[in-house]
C-alpha cells in the first residue's frame, strides 16, 4: 500500500522548519530593537523621585545580612528579595545603579519576549507575535522611572503565566508552573497575585466538568472577581476617577466571564483539555506549585532573621491598609464611558444573534480592542484600560475572526 504524505510526515517537516525558523529569526530581531529602545533609554534618564534608591538600598541592606522588615522597611513581598538574591546575591554582584539598570533591561526584554511565546503557541501567527514583542517592548518604557523596582519581576511573572496557560495541550506540570507563578506573584506584590491567581482558578472552573460543587465554586469565583475592584477601592469611590477606573474594571471582568461561559462550547479538544487540566490533578498540581514557593520563600526571609510577626504584618496586614494609605487612580481618557456602552451593545447583539450575524459581532469587537490596544501601546496605560478593557472579552468569543477570514479569501480568490 502506497504511503501518502502528509503534513506531519517527512513532506511536511520541511517547511515547518523553515517556518520555525523564520519565527526564531523575527524573534531575535525584536527582541534586539527592544534591547536597543529600552538601554538606549534606560541609561539616559534620571527621575526626580527616589523610588529606584531606595528599592536599591533595601535590596542591598537584605543581602548583607540585614533581616527584612525587622531591620529592612519594604512596602513588598519577600519573593522580590529571593529573586535579588539569587540574581545578585549569590554571583557576587554589586548593588549599583549599573547593575540595576542591566537586570531591568534584563526584565524588560525577557517579558517582551515570553508574551510573543505565549501569542505564537495561542495564535501560531508570526504577525500577531512580532507585534506582541514589539508593541510590548513600548509600553515597558514605565521602567525607565523606576529600575530595578518590583514591577519588573511581576511583569515576567505575568508574561510566564500567559505562556505557561498556553499550552494547547494540559499536563500536570502545566497546573504545577501555574500555582508557582501565582505564589511568586502573590509574594512579590499582593494586588498583582491575587488578581492573577483568581483568574487562573475561574478559568480552571470554566473548563471543570460540570457538578454542583463545581458550580457553587464557579459563581463565588465570579461574583468575588466582579466585586474585588469595587471593594479595593470603596474607600475612594466618591472621587470620579476612582468610580471610573473601578467600575470600568468590573464591568470588563463581568463582559470577559459571561462570555466565557459559553467559549468552547462543543470543541471535543477542549473537552479533552477539561478532563485533564480542571480535575482534581489539576487542582493538585496548583496548589502543589504555590505551596513549594510559599517554602522556600518564607523559609529564606526566616532563615535570615526575619521574625514571624514582622513577616506576617508586611505580607497580610499592611497589603490589607495600604488602599487607604496611598491614592494614586489612573484617570481614563475621555470616551471610556462611551467604550464601556459600545461593549454592552455588542455583547447584546451577541447574545441575540447567532452563526454569521454573531461572527461580525465578534469582528468588529476585535477591531475596536485592536485598534485601542494598539493606540495604548503608543499613549500608555491610559487607553489599554479605558478604551481596550471594556472590548476584552473578545478574547474568549472564538478563535479567529472568521468573518475576516472569508473577506481576506474572498479577496484573494478574485
Amino acid at each position: 500500500m502506497a504511503t501518502t504524505a502528509t503534513e506531519g510526515g517527512p513532506a511536511g517537516a520541511g517547511p515547518r522548519r523553515a517556518r520555525l525558523l523564520l519565527v526564531v529569526l523575527a524573534a531575535a530581531l525584536s527582541a534586539w530593537a527592544v534591547g536597543r529602545l529600552a538601554a538606549a533609554e534606560l541609561f539616559s534618564r534620571f527621575t526626580a523621585f527616589d523610588d529606584a534608591g531606595y528599592i536599591m538600598l533595601s535590596v542591598r541592606q537584605v543581602l548583607e545580612g540585614h533581616p527584612l522588615y525587622d531591620d529592612v522597611y519594604s512596602q513588598y513581598g519577600p519573593f522580590y528579595y529571593l529573586s535579588r538574591w539569587l540574581v545578585l546575591g549569590l554571583p557576587g554582584l554589586e548593588v549599583t545603579h549599573d547593575v540595576t539598570g542591566l537586570v531591568t533591561l534584563g526584565a524588560w526584554v525577557l517579558t517582551s519576549a515570553l508574551l510573543a511565546l505565549g501569542v505564537w503557541r495561542m495564535t501560531g501567527s508570526l504577525v500577531f507575535t512580532v507585534l506582541t514583542q514589539l508593541q510590548t517592548g513600548v509600553v515597558l518604557r514605565r521602567a525607565l522611572y523606576e529600575p530595578g523596582h518590583p514591577n519588573d519581576l511581576a511583569a515576567v511573572l505575568l508574561a510566564g503565566l500567559v505562556v505557561a496557560a498556553a499550552g494547547r495541550r494540559a499536563s500536570r506540570g502545566r497546573a504545577v508552573a501555574l500555582g508557582a507563578l501565582v505564589a511568586a506573584l502573590t509574594l512579590t506584590k499582593i494586588n498583582v497575585g491575587v488578581f492573577a491567581g483568581l483568574g487562573v482558578l475561574l478559568a480552571a472552573g470554566l473548563a471543570a466538568p460540570p457538578g454542583p460543587l463545581v458550580a457553587a465554586l464557579r459563581g463565588l469565583l465570579s461574583v468575588l472577581a466582579v466585586a474585588l475592584p469595587l471593594v479595593l477601592m470603596r474607600q475612594n469611590l466618591d472621587l470620579p476617577a476612582t468610580f471610573a477606573y473601578a467600575i470600568s474594571a468590573s464591568a470588563a471582568v463581568l463582559a470577559a466571564l459571561l462570555v466565557g461561559r459559553t467559549a468552547g462550547a462543543g470543541d471535543a479538544e477542549a473537552a479533552d483539555a477539561r478532563d485533564e487540566t480542571a480535575g482534581s490533578a489539576g487542582f493538585g498540581g496548583l496548589v502543589l506549585g504555590g505551596l513549594v514557593v510559599v517554602a522556600v520563600t518564607v523559609a529564606f526571609v526566616l532563615l535570615r532573621g526575619t521574625s514571624p510577626g514582622a513577616l506576617w504584618k508586611a505580607v497580610v496586614v499592611d497589603p490589607l491598609l495600604f488602599p487607604g494609605r496611598i491614592h494614586m487612580p489612573t484617570a481614563l481618557v475621555p470616551g471610556w464611558s462611551a467604550a464601556l456602552a459600545g461593549s454592552g451593545v455588542l455583547l447584546v447583539a451577541r447574545a441575540l444573534t447567532g452563526g454569521s450575524a454573531r461572527a461580525w459581532v465578534d469582528d468588529g469587537a476585535r477591531l475596536l480592542f485592536g485598534g485601542a490596544a494598539l493606540w495604548g501601546a503608543v499613549q500608555g496605560a491610559a487607553p489599554l484600560l479605558s478604551l481596550a478593557a471594556p472590548f476584552a472579552w473578545v478574547l474568549r468569543a472564538g478563535p479567529r475572526p472568521r468573518t475576516l477570514l472569508c473577506l481576506r479569501e474572498t479577496i484573494t480568490r478574485s
